[in-house]
């Protein structure tokens, strides 16, 4: 599973959500953090890499899930459509969130996520309200889970700079285990692929041309030379066949 930072992690401050949650993941999930800027932190428990627009939608591929905050999905929307479940942490985001007031149309993409979770009951209850205002609230949510958990529900963490052991006590919490069947057992959700996701989801990109791909194979003629020219193509085309 991939947990996505949105924020730098500081060396010296490791209460960033994002690497409690890979702490918490890691005892029931192969987990990799990805964290937006190149540092030197490393744990026993998972795997921490460095992403940017580039490379983000290519890792999130071939991860089996993702799990991250509204701001990364707004920031790099094509995560949605990258063929993995993806979790939305909304617990940062419910602590700006005021009664009543529910999120804009800027938050729209984030919540075309799989699922969700917040840290508190009153917080679901505007994030249900928010949900419901973008159409996410339908007969396909709906059916065999009339209390939407499947498609949110209360995740609670421990405090921040716990020990291991409370690491490892928390893991085996109550709270935990919406987040923990997900992991255990990523899937999309029940309206992917309706009517209305095919036309609120962002357009795929454009096909390319043959003359795109002609203008690449000239590139690595002139730039790396023919044999592995040949090869990058033959990878090209193996992979445009496959489908992969």
């Amino acid at each position: 599973m991939l947990v996505i930072s949105g924020t730098a992690v500081p060396e010296s401050d490791l209460a960033n959500r994002s690497w409690r949650l890979a702490e918490l993941l890691s005892r029931v999930a192969d987990i990799i953090l990805a964290v937006p800027e190149l540092t030197g932190l490393s744990h026993a428990g998972f795997a921490v890499v460095f992403y940017n627009r580039r490379n983000i939608g290519m890792i999130a591929r071939d991860s089996d899930a993702v799990v991250c905050d509204p701001d990364v999905i707004k920031a790099h929307p094509f995560i949605i459509n990258t063929g993995a479940p993806v979790a939305v942490d909304l617990g940062a985001a419910s602590a700006s969130l005021r009664q009543r007031e529910l999120p804009g149309a800027a938050m729209e993409s984030a919540l075309m996520a799989d699922f969700f979770f917040c840290s508190d009951e009153n917080s679901r209850k505007i994030w249900l309200a928010a949900l419901n205002q973008f159409g996410r609230i339908n007969s396909h949510t709906r059916k065999s889970d009339g209390e939407l958990r499947r498609l949110i529900d209360v995740v609670i963490l421990p405090q921040a700079q716990a020990g291991m052991n409370q690491i490892r006590r928390a893991s085996a919490a109550p709270g935990l285990k919406p987040l923990k069947r997900f992991c255990s057992s990523p899937c999309f959700a029940r309206d992917r692929g309706t009517v209305y996701n095919q036309a609120k989801m962002p357009a795929p990109e454009p096909r390319r041309g043959f003359l795109y791909y002609l203008s690449r194979l000239r590139y690595h003629l002139k730039a790396n030379g023919a044999r592995i020219a040949a090869a990058r193509s033959g990878a090209l085309i193996r992979r445009k066949i496959s489908g992969n």
